[in-house]
C-alpha cells in the first residue's frame, strides 16, 4: 500500500467542477445521516472536506489516512475540533470493539479489502455499522484511477462481505441517463451551422428556456475551488439526491455511485 495518495486526492485549493463537488458531498450528506450520538471512524479521510459535517452529528469523530500529508492538512484547519490519527487501515491502531461507525468514502478501491474488513469486524463494537461507497465499475464508459488497486461489481463486493462475516445492504445513487440510439450526422456547413445557433436560441428565448438551459450549461462547466471543508451550501447541493435500494445479485449499470451498509454477524 503506498503511503502517499496526494496525486489522487480532493485537496483544499485544488479547482473541480460541480459535478464532482456534489458527488464529494452527497457522501458526507448520506453518511451524516448513519452517525447521529455514535463514536465514529472515518478512514482514508484525507484532508478531512467532511469530518466538519460528521462532527456536527456524531458524538466523537476520529479521521486517519495513510498519507501523512492530508493528515497535516486536517490538523491545520481542525485544530482541536476533530482527532486525526496517521494510520494503515490494514493495521488500524485501535481496541477491539471501541468504535460505533466506521466510515470509508471512495477509498476502498486502494485497500487490501477482505484484509480491511477484518480489521473493520475487530474494530467495530457489537451492533456497529460500516459504512461504504465506491464508483461503479458497470457504469458505461467507467476509466479507473491509477493508484487503485481493485474495483468491485456489486457481487463481487457483496461476496466478499459475505466471506468477512457481514450481512449488508447496497444502494445506488445519480442515476445513469442514457441516451438513445446515436443518430448519424449530416455534413453541416458553417453558415448553417451559425443559422441553427441563431434559430434554436430564438425559439427557445420565445418558449422561456433560454435562461434555464445557459444555466444548466453554466452548471455543467463551471469549475469551483475546494476549500478545507465543506460548508452546509454545498450539503443543501445534493438535497434531492436520492438514495436507492438495488440488489446485489447482479452488476448494476443504473447508477454513478454505489453505497453499502453492514454489520458484522454475531
Amino acid at each position: 500500500m503506498p503511503s502517499s495518495y496526494v496525486s489522487e486526492t480532493e485537496l483544499p485549493g485544488r479547482c473541480i467542477d460541480l459535478d464532482t463537488l456534489e458527488i464529494i458531498a452527497h457522501r458526507y450528506s448520506w453518511a451524516s445521516s448513519l452517525v447521529r450520538g455514535k463514536e465514529v471512524l472515518e478512514v482514508g479521510c484525507g484532508p478531512g472536506l467532511g469530518l466538519g459535517c460528521l462532527s456536527r452529528h456524531a458524538k466523537r469523530v476520529i479521521g486517519g489516512d495513510v498519507t501523512e500529508e492530508s493528515i497535516m492538512l486536517a490538523k491545520k484547519h481542525y485544530g482541536r475540533r476533530v482527532e486525526l490519527a496517521h494510520l494503515d487501515a490494514h493495521r488500524m491502531p485501535f481496541k477491539d470493539h471501541s468504535i460505533d461507525t466506521v466510515i470509508c468514502l471512495a477509498t476502498i478501491i486502494y485497500m487490501d479489502l477482505p484484509i480491511f474488513l477484518e480489521e473493520c469486524r475487530r474494530v467495530l463494537k457489537s451492533g456497529g455499522t460500516l459504512a461504504m461507497n465506491t464508483p461503479n465499475k458497470d457504469q458505461p464508459g467507467f476509466e479507473g484511477s491509477l493508484l487503485s488497486r481493485a474495483y468491485f461489481s456489486v457481487p463481487e463486493f457483496h461476496s466478499l462481505l459475505q466471506q468477512s462475516g457481514f450481512e449488508s445492504e447496497f444502494f445506488g445513487a445519480f442515476p445513469i441517463r442514457h441516451n438513445g440510439p446515436a443518430s448519424r450526422s449530416l455534413p453541416v456547413s458553417r453558415p448553417d451551422i451559425l443559422s441553427f445557433r441563431k434559430w434554436a436560441g430564438k425559439t427557445l428565448r420565445l418558449l422561456g428556456l433560454y435562461g434555464t438551459i445557459s444555466r444548466l450549461h453554466h452548471r455543467q462547466t463551471r469549475r469551483i475551488m475546494l476549500t478545507e471543508e465543506l460548508k452546509q451550501k454545498d450539503i443543501n447541493l445534493v438535497e434531492g439526491v436520492q438514495v436507492a435500494p438495488i440488489s446485489c445479485s447482479a452488476p448494476n449499470r443504473e447508477h454513478r455511485i454505489i453505497y453499502v451498509t453492514a454489520q458484522a454477524r454475531s
